[in-house]
């Protein structure tokens, strides 16, 4: 047997198999550089791309080894060279040992070639050796499965594409049993180890193969199991055969001729549905076997968590179910026309090209139709389901609960199932416009490559295109209608024009002409027309600010951000950095500076730097104790003098702090409290908030209720013109300052009129509270740096960089996506403006009547729950730069709940004040707080 595989025979069958398998080696390697340079824009920079691509590397070859080993004997029958096989004077040995080695070698020397190209733009590094065992347990040992079921197969089918579809689902499901019966893992699939635990058991039923494959192709090339070469070489045979031969072509012959219109037609259908109708169930009881596969599946999940070693497959399930299956039904549309070329026969008697074209539609486009629309109906049924369920829970739950909670309305239910529906009926459109799509994309395949194989191959290649297409659309809230219909259209119409002159034979570049012409046309369409769809989304929804009746009028505060920072803000803040300054600095000729010696100074456990008195002498302490005193002295004046500068720059209009919220690439912070302890730890808050601290435990400086006030108002300067981390962290602060307020007003011994006064300042401070929206306008300002790349945004802060991050800020890359997330952000704005002013009104609306907690529900909203802006301007939340961005920075759920709590405080320290007022009136608290309304 060695000396036979030696044999010469075996170059020319090497030579032959390379001749084959060259152009599919070649597409594999086109297509496994398309996925390395995608992956390396759209994946984080933080992920390893060394290990990546050496798994792009393995996944390409195994796919290659699929195909390449699916076509090796079962193309002998579609080119029919098989006949012509058996008549070599040539064993069997030659010819399964070249194709053997052709598609084995090939597939390894792919591997290696495109792991050799992947590691080019990194400078060949390497993966980790953990990587590369990881990844070679698992699609290494895959690559030569995958040569041993494609090469059985190709021995027991006749059709390449059957071999193909039978390797790729067969092969991996017997992987999956091997890998699970192997591994104690809970889900081996997950699990790199499991895949190498498993690999004696892999490689035993890859031997196995062979070894069947073997036995199957010596009776392949058996010339003694069929006719002997005596009856071949019959003239009574030769000349038998040759007669039913030229009757039936003369029978067809005189058909087709006799055939005229709606005859031709009929012929044609039946013609097309006679010779596919065995392979055109194959798509759809694929289909079928995936969607039960992953209904199963899904079963199992919800059964036992252990039975996760599913969930790998229901991503497979679904995109063979809803566009593979269109795609192959498409690429054997003229499958049968191709092959053994069948379309010549057509040709010399004149079957009209386009009747051929739409026969074949008919029968291939109808049985797509048909099952799309048992989908259809069974999404139907499933939605309703879903929403009987959904009201029989809310029905049962109200039985239950008395009163229901906030998340349990009817307007909550009337949300969910409006949902439910809305997001139903969005993926059964694009699922038609999708497998139309597809469809369509496959019957050019078709038309355009002989091999059915390749024809397959491509049309797959091509769905996983269009499923990120449609991802993509569905994203960005596109038209599926407009975007994937078009497309269908141009590739029905490129096979339509082609038509004639493939029923003829021609192949010239210009009878290709016009089919380009149309689908690059549309293709070029669909890319002018997205940019501006695009921006019409957010350019046609009018500004919720002056879309109302009465518009919210741009307050004093907020027109500073027409503006940078003004001169007259600038000026308050450095007032208040001068008082802060002034409050720390250390004494200039400190009276202590005598003492100020290491053998004087406090070195106990707590030492604080300071002097200790028990080591300085006797006869110079009384002129230690009166330095001290006098020291005291001039540090009171230096904080009365800060304070009092402090307490002047509070009484000024307008104030900005630039307080540090940007942050770094580099800074391991993620959420709103990390970047609140940020700015909380800088010097210049520190500085500002010892003031405010200082203002509110000193006394002597003003009357303590002007120190409150003060404080009051310095807290107010802190948040005016700031970012939303801020105004909450001081609207917290603001509330202990009231609670000061309240509990010096309660005093017994305080004064009436003092008691007024506050009242009256209190009413004043509070009737200009434009809080909320400077905090939005700020948060406008900082968020136009992110948009235009002057800053980083804070959602690549985290580590790792999640990939939505990452492909949010690339899309931003996109001049049209920058454009738009400008317009967006200005949408967002108003909206929370407008939305901020309605709250206030509100708050005055409800404020002398009860039931205000249910009008105030759509604002006092849980942090969980989406904040308004989100379910308000849907187009703008598409920005993903800009809604992901402006979810981390703007807490507006928080945002609202504090100022609501801020206002509560407000009015309870008027309560307060008043119930000490009328207690020191009547010295008794009223029976109701009716009796404190003036008569």
């Amino acid at each position: 047997m060695i000396t036979a595989i030696a044999s010469p025979p075996l170059k020319r069958f090497l030579w032959k198999e390379y001749r084959m398998l060259r152009g599919l080696w070649l597409a594999v390697l086109v297509l496994g550089l398309l996925v390395d340079w995608l992956l390396s824009v759209l994946l984080a920079p933080p992920a390893d791309f060394p290990a990546v691509r050496f798994c792009v590397a393995l996944a390409a070859a195994t796919l290659y080894a699929a195909g390449a080993a699916a076509v090796l004997f079962s193309v002998e029958h579609e080119e029919q060279t098989y006949d012509f096989l058996r008549g070599l004077p040539a064993t069997w040995q030659p010819l399964f040992a070249g194709k053997l080695l052709v598609a084995t070698v090939s597939a390894v020397a792919l591997a290696v070639v495109l792991a050799i190209l992947g590691f080019l733009p990194g400078r060949f590094q390497l993966p980790s050796n953990l990587d590369a065992q990881n990844a070679a347990s698992v699609l290494g040992m895959a690559i030569f499965e995958a040569v041993a079921w494609g090469t059985l197969c190709s021995l027991i089918f006749k059709r390449p594409l059957a071999a193909a579809l039978t390797t790729i689902i067969i092969g991996p499901l017997v992987v999956s049993w091997a890998v699970s019966v192997m591994s104690s893992s809970s889900v081996p699939l997950n699990d790199p180890t499991s895949f190498a635990a498993a690999i004696p058991l892999r490689l035993a039923i890859v031997v196995a193969l062979f070894a069947l494959s073997i036995i199957i192709a010596r009776r392949w090339l058996d010339t003694k199991a069929t006719v002997t070469s005596a009856a071949v070489s019959s003239p009574s045979f030769l000349a038998t055969l040759q007669s039913r031969v030229e009757s039936l072509k003369s029978r067809a012959a005189r058909r087709i001729g006799r055939s005229h219109g709606r005859a031709m037609i009929l012929r044609l259908v039946w013609q097309s549905w006679r010779e596919s109708w065995k392979f055109l169930m194959v798509p759809v009881v694929l289909a079928a076997i995936c969607l039960a596969i992953g209904r199963f599946g899904g079963w199992l999940y919800d059964v036992s968590p252990r039975h996760t070693v599913l969930f790998p497959f229901l991503v497979f399930c679904l995109f063979c179910s809803l566009l593979a299956s269109p795609a192959l039904l498409g690429a054997l549309a003229f499958s049968a026309d191709q092959r053994r070329g069948s379309v010549r026969y057509l040709a010399e008697h004149a079957a009209s090209p386009r009747l051929v074209w739409l026969s074949r539609h008919i029968v291939w486009l109808g049985v797509l139709m048909v099952v799309m629309g048992v989908v259809v109906i069974a999404a139907a049924t499933f939605l309703t389901n879903v929403v009987q369920a959904q009201l029989q829970d809310f029905l049962n739950f109200r039985d239950m609960v008395t009163p229901l909670p906030y998340a349990y309305d009817s307007r909550q239910l009337h949300e969910d199932v409006s949902s439910g529906l809305s997001i139903g009926t969005t993926v059964m459109k694009f699922l038609w416009c999708g497998a139309l799509t597809a469809y369509a994309i496959g019957q050019f395949c078709s038309m355009l490559l002989r091999s059915e194989i390749l024809s397959a191959f491509t049309s797959l290649v091509l769905a996983v295109v269009l499923i990120a297409w449609i991802a993509a659309l569905i994203a960005w809230g596109l038209s599926g209608w407009l975007f994937l219909l078009p497309l269908a259209i141009a590739f029905l119409a490129a096979t339509w024009l082609r038509a004639p002159f493939w029923v003829a034979g021609r192949n010239a570049w210009r009878t290709w002409a016009w089919p380009a012409a149309v689908i690059g046309g549309v293709l070029a369409f669909l890319g002018v027309l997205l940019p501006q769809v695009r921006l019409n989304q957010v350019r046609s929804v009018p500004s919720p600010l002056r879309t109302r009746t009465s518009p919210v009028t741009t307050s004093t505060e907020s027109a500073l951000f027409v503006k940078q920072l003004d001169k007259e803000a600038a000026a308050t803040a450095e007032m208040y950095l001068r008082a802060a300054n002034l409050l720390n600095a250390p004494i200039a000729d400190s009276p202590l500076e005598r003492w100020a010696k290491p053998e004087f100074a406090d070195d106990g456990p707590n030492s604080t730097g300071t002097i200790d008195a028990s080591k300085i002498p006797a006869d110079q302490l009384n002129d230690f104790l009166t330095a001290k005193q006098k020291l005291l002295g001039l540090q009171s004046k230096q904080r009365d003098a800060a304070l009092k500068l402090a307490i002047e720059a509070s009484q000024r209009p307008t104030c900005q702090f630039e307080f540090p919220l940007s942050l770094s690439q580099d800074d391991a912070l993620r959420y709103v409290p990390d970047v609140t302890l940020r700015f909380e730890t800088s010097q210049t808050y520190q500085a500002v908030s010892g003031l405010v601290q200082s203002l509110t435990s000193t006394p002597g400086i003003e009357s303590p209720l002007e120190q409150m006030f003060a404080a009051l108002r310095m807290n107010r300067h802190m948040m005016m013109n700031q970012p939303a981390a801020i105004t909450v962290r001081q609207l917290r602060f603001e509330r202990q300052l009231l609670d000061g307020i309240a509990s010096l007003m309660s005093v017994k011994e305080q004064a009436e009129a003092e008691r007024r006064k506050a009242i009256e300042k209190l009413q004043a401070f509070y009737q200009r509270n434009p809080v909320l929206d400077q905090t939005f306008m700020a948060e406008l300002i900082a968020m136009r740096n992110v948009i235009n790349g002057q800053e980083p945004p804070l959602i690549l802060a985290s580590k790792p960089i999640g990939n939505d991050s990452y492909l949010a800020v690339t899309a931003n890359e996109l001049p049209w996506e920058r454009e738009r997330a400008l317009l967006a952000l200005d949408l967002i704005t108003d909206q929370n403006r407008q939305n901020a002013q309605d709250l206030k009104n509100t708050l005055v609306q409800t404020a002398e009547h009860n039931g205000g907690a249910q009008v105030l529900r759509a604002w006092y909203r849980p942090t969980w729950q989406p904040a308004m802006w989100l379910t308000q301007q849907p187009a703008a939340a598409t920005s993903y730069l800009v809604s992901m961005e402006y979810q981390l920075r703007v807490p507006v759920n928080e945002l609202f709940l504090e100022y609501c709590h801020t206002v509560t405080a407000e009015r309870a320290t008027l309560l307060q004040i008043a119930l000490a007022m009328y207690r020191a009136d009547q010295k008794e608290y009223p029976p109701t707080l009716e009796a404190l309304v003036p008569k």
